[in-house]
């Protein structure tokens, strides 16, 4: 059987990582449905799962400015969401979906390989 990995211990452990994103992925989603879409302001949290940020990068913007916000007492901050919309767009399905390329090391050429020793 072929295999893109070297060994069955990094196929194994690329399969766990690439399940337990697919069940991260399912969890935001869940997450993101159960925002209200009539809401003007949301949590930092909502945001970041609605928009793949994360927190303390939200809490940074909204501390330069450049997120318009509203605090309504300590820890209650708001960020509105058409700002937020127009600033970032949403991404597909409501997240955030990152995509590694494979490196093709059956296709190294003999003139490229360095001899070890003459």
């Amino acid at each position: 059987m072929a295999s893109v990995y070297c060994s069955a211990k990094c196929s194994k452990k690329v399969y766990k990582q690439k399940m337990l994103r697919l069940k991260n992925e399912v969890e935001l989603k869940v997450l993101a449905d159960k925002i209200p879409q009539n809401n003007a302001f949301i949590s930092v949290a909502e945001a970041g799962v609605l928009f793949g940020i994360l927190k303390r990068t939200l809490y940074r913007l909204v501390y330069k400015g450049k997120i318009q916000s509203v605090n309504l007492g300590i820890r209650l901050v708001r960020i509105d969401r058409s700002a937020m919309g127009e600033m970032l767009p949403l991404p597909a399905a409501g997240l955030r979906v990152k995509t590694h390329r494979r490196k093709n090391f059956t296709a190294l050429k003999k003139k490229t390989a360095i001899p070890l020793a003459k």
